[in-house]
């Protein structure tokens, strides 16, 4: 039995289309190649913001750690003088067995990479299988995977170097496929596979992306349960009546057992973070509107909601040499270096999946996850989230709402592979007049971004926008958007091709001018083209051996202390939150830590990402044994 079809007996040609099964890992390895190429084929590394900021400096040591000590160490002394090892998460993801094993084999700095093209290539598998779980073609399970593995609301997290955040959105169709699984047909095998993967997405220690997880999975849980307790079973293998409600029941058990096998990761973590860390200052003593405002920053806005129709719309920080990625966000976040965009073709075959055909109440539930993550994301513009914020239980421990729209994409995705299956359907029936239904809808989708283009291109958008949905824009941001406008309504151009180019395949299958097999070819390269064009600017590569070279400063010290004696080294560079002298195995009693102690930091007398003003009293440097006090560069 292969993998990805251990939930169906559905023959691979039903619909026309003969995918062979090897055919969709190959082309997923393909891709993530070719997306990868200037890391995979040279010696460089991966640019990632946090990565650079401490993610290299923590595997780093992390590395050095396993290697001299044989075992997980306890305490990570290297930075804010010190901090506790697995429940501070001072190695991040230091458990979750892939990184794991990608350090033992590989140097750190390759390593962190390799990860990175093994999740976003596994991401295709488990997407195939999910489509297949729920009874979709090869065909549909290949849109949907190239699709998911290269959409930007999963690559986009490279460049800010947000690995944790890549690998729960990675494990996400994983998560749900054995979900469907274990409704499907309950047993061991199931219970198990739900129990190792929630202990999998835990061990990411990604908890707030885990949790956006968990509850757009419980709700399919409950939606499959419904259906089953009413004997209803879309994907036609049948099932007993009233069956539901064990198998929630059951599901619930391996979800808590996959918890509790992840529970030397998750209660130290837990404890720590609402006893000793940092973020204690932050959501135990704000409330009332500083702690609502502070649990919704960084979440979407309408520019960005608008971005996931036209991708340049909004702009971005990026950069990476492509000009609608430079420094062109003039959105209402203080900055943007990843993306929510799901891809244009697949929206529009998501729509398509509408016009008739089966599961329905799948493409229901889907909608409504779809429009709750987004709905969600946009934080404090909508009522929905602020009812959350009120109601659900650790919503208020949270910021940055907008990570919950990568649920959007998954559902997205998932309407699309359904979308295709449908066209499939017809055009193997020969059924020209619901194939003609869904011409004109593509039709009307080409004609509506024209005439947003031309809106662009007068002005007259611009500043319908900035009067009725943007009223309080900022002076520089009404400059970028005025230097942006090009791009904008380049994007435009290029999404009414894009639109343009799937109508004209859906009318060569009406019209038989094209075969069922190109047509559907044609298809999935288009949506993996749209999604690969925005993705280039998220991926990066840097030199790492002149990025960590030891500069004339660090060299220096590394000549002078070579007995052994411990000291601390406070650096004022970069606002006192460098790191880099950590690199080399000096210990800094300031640097950057997003889990650090918080008696520490009152120590210290640092604020967020500010100085550490009582550094410079030397009683307290005599007290925590700083030895040097390193003067920056000019920055």
């Amino acid at each position: 039995m292969r993998v990805g079809e251990v939930m169906t007996d559905r023959p691979s040609t039903k619909g026309g289309v003969p995918v062979a099964a090897w055919l969709p890992p190959v082309i997923f390895a393909v891709i993530t190649g070719a997306l990868f190429r200037a890391f995979v084929f040279t010696d460089e590394m991966l640019y990632g913001g946090d990565t650079l900021s401490l993610g290299y400096a923590a595997r780093s040591l992390y590395a050095e750690a396993l290697s001299a000590l044989g075992r997980v160490p306890r305490w990570a002394p290297h930075l804010l003088g010190g901090t506790p090892f697995i429940e501070a998460l001072s190695g991040g993801d230091s458990l979750y067995p892939p990184s794991v094993l990608l350090l033992m084999l590989a140097p750190p700095h390759r390593a962190l990479g390799w990860k990175l093209v093994l999740h976003i290539f596994l991401a295709g598998i488990f997407f195939y299988s999910w489509i297949r779980a729920v009874g979709g073609s090869r065909a549909a399970g290949l849109l949907g995977g190239v699709a998911y593995m290269l959409a930007p609301f999963l690559v986009g997290f490279i460049h800010p170097g947000h690995d944790g955040k890549i690998f729960v959105t990675a494990l996400a169709p994983l998560m749900f496929w054995v979900t469907e699984r274990h409704f499907r047909a309950p047993g061991w095998v199931s219970f198990s596979g739900v129990g190792l993967v929630v202990a999998s997405i835990i061990y990411t220690t990604h908890f707030q992306m885990a949790y956006f997880l968990f509850g757009g999975v419980g709700m399919y849980a409950i939606f499959r349960s419904i259906q089953l307790g009413r004997g209803v079973d879309e994907v036609g293998f049948g099932s007993r009546p009233r069956a539901g409600a064990l198998r929630l029941i059951l599901f619930l058990a391996a979800s808590v057992t996959g918890a509790a096998g992840a529970a030397w990761q998750l209660l130290p973590a837990a404890e720590y973070v609402t006893e000793y860390s940092r973020r204690t200052q932050m959501t135990s003593t704000t409330s009332g509107q500083v702690g609502r405002d502070w649990s919704s920053s960084f979440s979407m806005n309408p520019e960005e909601v608008a971005s996931l129709i036209v991708p340049e719309f909004a702009g971005n920080f990026a950069g990476g040499g492509i000009s609608w990625a430079t420094g062109t966000y003039w959105g209402r976040n203080g900055f943007k270096d990843n993306h929510e965009y799901a891809g244009l073709v697949v929206i529009l075959l998501a729509a398509v999946s509408f016009l008739g055909g089966p599961r329905r109440q799948l493409r229901l539930f889907l909608t409504g996850l779809g429009g709750l993550a987004v709905l969600f994301s946009l934080g404090a513009h909508t009522p929905i989230w602020g009812l959350f914020y009120k109601f659900v239980p650790g919503i208020s421990l949270f910021r940055a709402p907008g990570m919950a729209s990568f649920l959007f994409g998954f559902a997205v995705i998932t309407l699309s592979a359904l979308g295709l299956d449908r066209l499939i359907t017809l055009a193997s029936s020969g059924n020209a007049a619901e194939l003609k239904r869904i011409q004109k809808l593509l039709s009307v989708s080409t004609a509506a971004i024209a005439v947003l283009g031309f809106l662009i291109v007068t002005g007259i958008f611009t500043e319908m926008w900035t009067t009725l949905v943007y009223p309080d824009i900022g002076e520089r941001q009404r400059q970028v958007l005025g230097s942006h406008l090009p791009n904008i309504v380049r994007g435009c151009a290029i999404a009414m091709l894009l639109s343009a180019a799937l109508t004209v395949i859906v009318w060569g299958l009406r019209n038989q001018r094209i075969s069922l097999v190109a047509g559907v070819g044609l298809i999935v390269a288009l949506a993996g083209v749209d999604a690969f064009r925005v993705d280039q600017p998220f991926v990066q590569t840097m030199d790492f051996y002149e990025w960590s070279r030891a500069d004339a400063n660090i060299r220096t010290l590394l000549e002078r202390e070579t007995d052994g004696e411990p000291y601390r080294l406070w650096s004022l560079a970069r606002n006192d939150q460098d790191v880099s002298a950590a690199m080399h195995g000096i210990e800094l009693a300031a640097g950057h830590h997003p889990n650090d102690l918080s008696r520490y930091r009152e120590l210290i007398g640092m604020e967020g990402s500010g100085r550490a003003m009582n550094l410079a009293n030397p009683n307290v440097r005599r007290t925590l044994n700083v030895k040097y006090i390193l003067w920056p560069d000019l920055e």
